[in-house]
């Protein structure tokens, strides 16, 4: 569960800092890739609210990429890809980050631990092609749990490296 929380927390912050610092660049990106169920309340690619604005004192700079951060899914591997392709662009480094099987299971493995008490079902033996016995503890032993945790430490330090050099380009 931790390891998760801390993939989402540094993807999700590290892409609304990145946004606020280029608010024309990657913001205008970003903006324009809001899936549509998401485009209202409050900011869209056509308009931004009087009540959003008010609540941040008229002011928006240094604050798209935290506003707009509320607009994507951050919770799991499909959303962020979409946020950070949105405000980057497809890139290589993007999907090999995003790609990783062993994030995926991390994903599953922390879903089914809050929802399901980590007892193994049928959507989480599809969504791992693992063969873990139904209505059982998910097995966690030998490497494999620290084989999820080392792929999101990659994934995830690839992703900063990716970000940090894209905003020292420009």
């Amino acid at each position: 569960m931790y390891a998760w929380a801390a993939v989402e927390c540094a993807v999700k912050d590290t892409w609304a800092i990145a946004i606020n610092l280029r608010p024309k660049e990657l913001g205008h990106r970003a903006l324009l890739g809001v899936p549509a169920e998401l485009a209202s309340g409050g900011i869209s690619s056509k308009q931004v609210s009087v009540g959003l604005l008010a609540k941040h004192d008229f002011d928006l700079r240094g604050k798209i990429g935290t506003i707009l951060a509320e607009k994507y899914d951050f919770t799991g591997v499909e959303g962020m890809r979409q946020a950070y392709s949105a405000a980057f662009g497809k890139q290589g480094t993007i999907e090999a980050a995003f790609s990783s099987d062993r994030l995926s299971e991390l994903e599953a493995v922390r879903h089914l631990v809050a929802h399901r008490a980590g007892v193994v079902d049928e959507e989480f033996l599809r969504r791992t092609k693992r063969h873990d016995s139904i209505g059982q503890p998910v097995d966690l032993g030998g490497t494999i749990l620290p084989d999820m945790v080392n792929a999101a430490i990659a994934s995830t330090t690839s992703l900063l490296l990716f970000v940090d050099g894209s905003m020292r380009e420009s």
